[in-house]
């Protein structure tokens, strides 16, 4: 009987231990795609040069802190929003922009370009991050 109880109270303890995170995490995070229309300052269809230009002009307010850029695995680097210029940014069409925390991917806008014009808007925010 004790023992019955003892692992019916463990096995509710364990299942909360689980399931509260996960809930947590789930109902605190955001990530939402855009493919047409506009998004967070951004409009799909609009040239590299005026993107660009929109996160400069945008930085304070919004906090942008950096940019990474890559075309893929091996290929990013990443650009303090101080020292942004189109021609060291120009040549990828995947840009990740970091806010609040230039080393932090836990706040971003992800911008996917092709034929130079921006084709995807993605939107990813966490409060925190699991050990």
């Amino acid at each position: 009987m004790i023992l019955k109880k003892t692992l019916s109270i463990a096995l509710i303890v364990i299942i909360l231990l689980i399931i509260i995170p996960t809930m947590v995490w789930k109902y605190t995070s955001v990530g939402k795609a855009i493919s047409e229309g506009e998004g967070y300052g951004f409009v799909i269809g609009e040239s590299k040069i005026s993107t660009i230009q929109r996160v400069i002009d945008d930085a304070k307010i919004n906090n942008y802190k950096a940019i990474q850029v890559g075309n893929g695995v091996g290929d990013f680097k990443i650009v303090s929003i101080d020292s942004l210029q189109l021609d060291s940014i120009e040549k990828y069409d995947r840009w990740v922009i970091l806010i609040d925390d230039a080393d932090s991917f836990l706040n971003i806008i992800r911008l996917n370009f092709k034929d130079n014009n921006l084709i995807r808007i993605y939107r990813h925010k966490k409060l925190f991050e699991f050990p």
